[in-house]
């Protein structure tokens, strides 16, 4: 919650201008007798208006912040409420937003499941929107979801959550540790995709790990390693659109692949991809994307 409070500027200005009011006082009593009064009373008297006008704008500050504070969770409600009435879970779900993500995001992939019907979905990172994901595909035409988890203890976590909804025959929640290994020249951590099958190509790609202090631009790695096993036509959904390491890897995304792609305002931002299929020579961005090309 912002609020408003006292601070060492504050303070500072406060000293000043009672120091300021004294010593007008005091000397000028001296020099010139009461005139010095009815001056220091004017400089105490400005200074608290100036005072009043500043927490007047603090106020009109803090009171748009609410109205946007209001607005956003208010779309975050929206999205909730949505994704219940949509899929009626069988069990409680676990919390949304945080390092988890976001309703307005699960709100999307459900739209996206809803509309392009994958049959395969890969996401790094698991949790609510392992469930979300699972839920989406029983509800719209079946599939599956292979998740990459690289904390073990977390994976073994979320397979039990997984199967207190009943999803484990459309989950597979893949525990694979971080590793190093080459781009190019360049040395990333990444899950370990060795033990890694997949019978089909990926029609959907959700990227929400590894997490951001892993290392600078830590989900890089994804389409570099990815690409080629994406369906022509696939998305690939980037969460944390909003933070500086997300907006460049995706401009680099978009510069080294043949993708589309766009920038969605959500709470915490999100870039959405689209595989271009191979006979469309050129990349892309779509008018709106937060970079240029």
């Amino acid at each position: 919650m912002k609020r408003i409070h006292l601070t060492a500027k504050d303070a500072a200005f406060v000293a000043a201008t009672a120091a300021l009011v004294i010593g007008v006082a005091t000397i000028g009593w001296a020099l010139i007798g009461m005139p010095a009064i009815g001056i220091a009373l004017g400089l105490a008297v400005v200074s608290v208006l100036f005072s009043s006008l500043e927490v007047f704008r603090r106020t009109q500050e803090t009171n748009r912040w609410l109205r946007e504070q209001v607005k956003r969770d208010y779309k975050q409600i929206e999205s909730l409420l949505s994704l219940y009435f949509s899929l009626k879970p069988d069990a409680p779900l676990p919390d949304t937003g945080g390092w988890a993500l976001s309703p307005d995001l699960l709100q999307r992939i459900l739209e996206v499941i809803h509309r392009e019907k994958p049959r395969l979905v890969l996401e790094t990172g698991s949790g609510v929107s392992t469930l979300i994901t699972a839920y989406c595909l029983k509800r719209f035409g079946g599939g599956r979801v292979i998740s990459l988890e690289h904390d073990a203890e977390y994976a073994a976590t979320n397979r039990d959550m997984v199967a207190r909804h009943g999803l484990q025959d459309l989950v597979t929640i893949v525990h694979a540790p971080l590793k190093e290994i080459a781009i190019g020249d360049d040395k990333w951590l990444w899950y370990d995709l060795d033990d890694l099958n997949l019978e089909a190509p990926i029609d959907l790609l959700l990227i929400d790990g590894p997490p951001a202090a892993i290392q600078p631009l830590a989900r890089y790695p994804a389409l570099p390693l990815l690409f080629d096993r994406l369906r022509d036509g696939a998305t690939i959904i980037l969460d944390d659109g909003a933070r500086p390491d997300e907006r460049q890897i995706a401009e680099r995304w978009a510069g080294e692949f043949d993708v589309d792609c766009h920038y969605v305002p959500l709470e915490k931002g999100a870039f959405v991809f689209r595989k271009r299929a191979s006979r469309e020579a050129h990349n892309s961005v779509t008018p709106g994307t937060p970079f240029k090309r």
